[in-house]
């Protein structure tokens, strides 16, 4: 009986509390705002979703560890192409402060000077960490595509 008891006990703790409707509505507030800043090409308000700490894994590169290495990659992206992103959140789990998501997108870039729209669909798992003012901020993000780029 007594192993019993302690299987149990281990299989509550391995799963994270239930997730009330008004966090998880928070943390894709965050991944909505990300694809308008990245639809309105707003790197201010993109990097305003990141922790100073933050670190992006983009496909194919090194990570971006701080904001200031998110800035400039991305900086660069925002200044040389226009985009088009529609994410969906397809999991999100939170314990006290710290949230985890995966999400799926479908992505079109095109270079402002001119040239073919590329168009991607992937998929990405986020951590976020809530903030002393109740909002999240991501702290890890890495996305990749589900095939090579088109």
């Amino acid at each position: 009986m007594y192993k019993i008891i302690v299987a149990l006990a281990l299989l509550v703790l391995a799963y994270p509390a239930t997730v009330t409707a008004a966090e998880e509505d928070a943390v894709q507030e965050v991944f909505e705002k990300m694809d308008n800043a990245l639809n309105s090409n707003d790197l201010d308000a993109f990097l305003s979703l990141f922790a100073e700490n933050a670190v992006e894994m983009p496909p194919d590169e090194a990570a971006l560890v701080g904001i200031d290495a998110i800035r400039e990659r991305d900086g660069n992206f925002f200044e040389n192409y226009t985009d088009e992103i529609s994410s969906k959140i397809e999991v999100v789990q939170v314990v006290e402060n710290i949230a985890t998501v995966r999400i799926s997108y479908r992505e079109a870039w095109t270079p402002k000077a001119g040239g073919p729209t590329r168009s991607v669909v992937g998929k990405g798992i986020g951590v976020l960490e809530k903030q002393e003012d109740n909002t999240w901020q991501v702290t890890s993000y890495n996305w990749n595509y589900d095939k090579p780029i088109e």
